[in-house]
């Protein structure tokens, strides 16, 4: 989190990330497996999670190199940026979090010519496509 918007976790982007590893990304659950595992083991004896942020950012810095757990990086970035940015019916995008940071109204039914334009500020309408009947895979 910072000044201009919340973390990925308080985002929800877990939440998305668990939910697409339970079902549409079921195939890479072997990768994150050994990739987290990878993560654990660069950092010692206190894991990933326990060790300060210094060294994780090295750590992250070796993956995204390619040094540490090789095309993990890739994919957790990948789907860090879905969670964050997806439709929150989804899982991530908690509160329109990822939306809000882009600006992006959210969906709507019916778009006047004001709204389109340019320069409209638009006030975020925060519907997911849930509102309008839509379910997750």
């Amino acid at each position: 989190a910072d000044d201009i918007g919340p973390s990925a976790s308080e985002a929800g982007v877990f939440v998305y990330i668990d939910c697409s590893l339970a079902k549409p990304y079921a195939e890479h659950v072997p990768l994150y497996q050994e990739g987290l595992a990878a993560l654990d083991a660069a950092a010692g004896a206190a894991g990933f999670a326990g060790a300060p942020a210094d060294q994780q950012i090295e750590i992250l810095t070796q993956a995204e190199a390619g040094e540490v757990a090789p095309g993990f990086f890739e994919m957790l970035l990948a789907h860090t940026q879905e969670g964050m940015f997806a439709d929150p019916m989804y899982g991530g995008n908690r509160d329109f979090a990822g939306w809000d940071l882009l600006g992006y109204p959210g969906i709507r039914m019916v778009w006047t010519p004001a709204d389109q334009d340019f320069g409209a500020e638009i006030e975020p309408a925060h519907k997911s496509a849930a509102d309008f009947g839509g379910y997750p895979l």
